[in-house]
């Protein structure tokens, strides 16, 4: 598909210019407002309603921290990020905002919970770690979520939540819902790759969403001025050729005016819109700092002096709305209501702890997998066909044939349109199924694999996500280790769709250490995560089926040498099915020894058990198919016959899940398995071809060590 579009030659001299960027621009009173009919009185109460109940949420969880609360018997433990002097800049999303729209939130996050409506009691039982907690006291005060009212999860990685955000929004812009995404986060955020990868691509595809950034002055306590070149984070916004404000946030009203135009600027399909609140955290940045290193009380004075609930009270009884008598039954009010959570918390039942691995995985499925027909190995029954695929081929059939029979289901990555991946997987995608379900995403692999996770914590679409190389997932190690594996866990199980990431395995051409490494067993050992490695094309279109319907998120190694023929499983049903996680296949019986051997490796392991046959060495090989979930049922029947064990990988040794496999296998037996690995050395892949060749295991060396196995530990009738 040729590009229409061409980049013209310029030599002018000229200017490169920047739109300004509005500052306090917002000066009305409450008066003028209701007087205007822009806001009800009733919009004016929950605004100091809303105020008022996180400023005295957090201040009494700061009580309850310094053993300053007025029930001494109350014992809190956990952590202290409180929002006090923010709340302007996060109570009007309450009045502002759909019920169906979405947030995001930081470590700093209580207000953003209370402004979406979360309830105290649940929040503050989620505090204390109790199992009546909006998260099942499994994320505590960092990790707060309530699905139930899309909010999409607090987070306790400076920036985690961004491109998670962007993600969402992409969902609710592709779905046409009309929802938009208000997404948190402190100064510190800005300064994060992340931050970049997420503006970059959410402007890209201007998707709906507003990035709010409360400056409070302290990162933790680097200084915006210490740390970088700017006065002001909103100028970020002209690198992304969008919207930027700044904003008083000790306001309220200027803060909510705000939020009203940004959030109608996203709704109408302009793209993201930057704010940044000017706020002051009264706090350290958690209660063990005191905030004196970094700041005077020069500066605390003047900033204290505008204190916004205070601010905000006096516009009420300025403007006739409520006396100072109502405002302070408010405030009891709320204050009875924390006390009476904080009893309701203290009281509660902590998790019982045989849940304590419940939500690491959901083990659950899309309804749309219950109607795909499922396959166990490719001889059987009507999975046995003449018809036969590449591995390359039957993973560009699945995503063709999830595109027709599924409109939820939506691909990006690096060079996945027009151009068709970097080995061809996707190519013609595009042409036959438009831009829509296929296109090209920057080179942003953090924010990738984080719009993919956000996406699919809609539920409004299903995202295949690719990552060329394996060795690129360190780019997107936070989304993939801290976002898409704990997700469901920390946010009490209500995380339940997940995002599947494909990427490639590498070796064996020549492209050295960042383009060759094996990385199966580093993901394979992160619980949340399930791990496929397809050796064949029947199990590539099958697994991939499974993947995409998984409620656990997926990461899917495709082997860069295997795309091309095959020598077994290249018979391939035309229509859809599904493989299930957690079942290996007995790729060939034998007798003597037992071999586990995963993607290319399973043919390596092929070639010598066919080498071996001919010396009187009868192999059983196993392809696990998935590392997560591992099958070790099938290995243990296995060995009980043959009383050896040997398991093959590309990765190094150290860390291999081989010897996972065996320390599982063995717990199993009732007697000592002999076991051999063949693995990579702990070494860093090389170019040179002789040296490459000596660091990938290869036929040769998985003949000699079941050889070895053989003849150094015989079978004793």
């Amino acid at each position: 598909m040729p590009k229409e579009r061409v980049r013209p030659y310029h030599n002018e001299a000229g200017y490169l210019e920047a739109p300004p960027i509005p500052v306090y621009q917002f000066h009305k009173s409450l008066k003028e407002i209701m007087d205007a009919g822009e806001m009800t009185a009733e919009e004016a109460k929950k605004l100091l309603e809303v105020m008022v109940r996180i400023r005295l949420f957090d201040t009494t969880i700061g009580e309850l921290k310094n053993e300053a609360y007025k029930d001494p018997t109350v014992k809190y433990r956990g952590a202290t990020h409180l929002c006090v002097g923010q709340e302007a800049a996060e109570a009007p999303i309450n009045i502002v905002l759909r019920p169906d729209d979405y947030v995001t939130s930081n470590h700093r996050g209580h207000g953003h919970s209370i402004s979406k409506g979360t309830d105290t009691k649940a929040m503050m039982a989620e505090m204390f770690g109790r199992e009546a907690g909006c998260c099942k006291g499994k994320g505590g005060s960092m990790h707060v979520a309530e699905f139930e009212r899309n909010h999409l999860g607090a987070n306790a990685v400076v920036g985690g939540g961004l491109s998670i955000a962007g993600g969402a929004a992409l969902a609710a812009k592709i779905a046409k819902t009309g929802q938009v995404v208000v997404s948190y986060m402190g100064d510190g955020a800005v300064q994060e790759g992340v931050f970049n990868e997420t503006m970059n691509m959410a402007t890209a595809y201007k998707v709906p969403a507003v990035f709010v950034v409360e400056d409070n002055g302290a990162a933790m306590t680097g200084r915006l001025e210490d740390v970088s070149n700017i006065s002001n984070c909103a100028v970020r916004a002209w690198g992304y050729n969008m919207p930027g404000e700044v904003v008083d946030g000790t306001d309220v009203l200027a803060c909510w005016d705000a939020y009203r135009r940004a959030a109608e600027h996203a709704r109408s399909g302009q793209g993201p819109y930057l704010l940044v609140m000017m706020v002051m955290r009264y706090k350290g940045h958690s209660l063990s700092d005191s905030c004196k290193t970094y700041r005077s009380d020069e500066e605390e004075a003047i900033w204290t002096k505008q204190d916004c609930v205070e601010k905000y009270k006096r516009e009420l009884v300025g403007a006739g709305v409520m006396t100072e008598e109502e405002i302070q039954k408010v405030v009891d009010d709320i204050q009875a209501e924390i006390d009476e959570a904080v009893q309701f918390a203290w009281k509660s039942p902590e998790p019982p702890v045989e849940t304590m691995l419940d939500d690491v995985y959901a083990k659950t499925f899309d309804p749309e997998y219950e109607k795909l027909k499922k396959y166990s190995h490719f001889t059987e029954g009507e999975a046995a066909t003449e018809r036969k695929l590449s591995i390359k081929d039957a993973i560009n059939e699945t995503l063709a044939q999830a595109f027709e029979n599924d409109p939820r289901v939506i691909s990006w990555g690096e060079d996945v349109g027009p151009y068709g991946g970097a080995f061809g997987v996707t190519a013609g995608l595009t042409e036959k199924y438009g831009v829509e379900k296929n296109f090209d995403a920057p080179l942003s692999e953090g924010a990738i694999v984080g719009f993919g996770l956000g996406a699919a914590m809609t539920r409004h679409i299903i995202p295949v996500v690719e990552i060329m190389y394996n060795d690129f997932l360190a780019q997107a190690e936070d989304q993939v280790q801290n976002q898409a594996a704990k997700a469901r866990y920390m946010y009490g199980g209500k995380a339940k769709r997940a995002v599947t990431v494909r990427t490639t395995i590498g070796g064996g051409k020549g492209y050295s250490c960042q383009h060759g490494q094996e990385l199966v067993s580093k993901y394979s050992n992160m619980p949340g995560l399930y791990v496929c490695v397809p050796a064949t094309p029947f199990d590539a279109k099958g697994l991939l089926n499974t993947a995409i319907y998984s409620e656990d998120p997926v990461i899917f190694f495709e082997h860069q040498l295997l795309y091309g023929g095959a020598i077994f499983g290249a018979n391939v049903p035309e229509e859809r099915y599904a493989i299930p996680f957690g079942q290996a296949s007995i790729v060939r019986e034998g007798e003597d020894v037992t071999v586990w051997a995963y993607s290319r490796m399973l043919h390596v392991a092929f070639n010598a058990a066919r080498r071996l046959e001919r010396q009187g060495i009868s192999v059983e090989l196993i392809d696990p198919r998935t590392t997560v979930p591992l099958d070790i049922d099938t290995i243990v029947e296995s060995v009980k016959k043959t009383r050896r064990l040997v398991c093959v990988s590309q990765g190094t040794d150290s860390g291999n899940i081989v010897h996972t496999v065996y320390s599982k296998v063995q717990r199993q037996l009732d007697f000592l398995l002999p076991f051999i690995p063949v693995t990579a050395p702990d070494g860093v892949m090389p170019m040179a071809a002789n040296l490459e060749d000596a660091f990938v295991p290869n036929a040769g060396r998985v003949g000699d060590a079941i050889k070895t196995i053989v003849e150094q530990s015989p079978v004793v009738a």
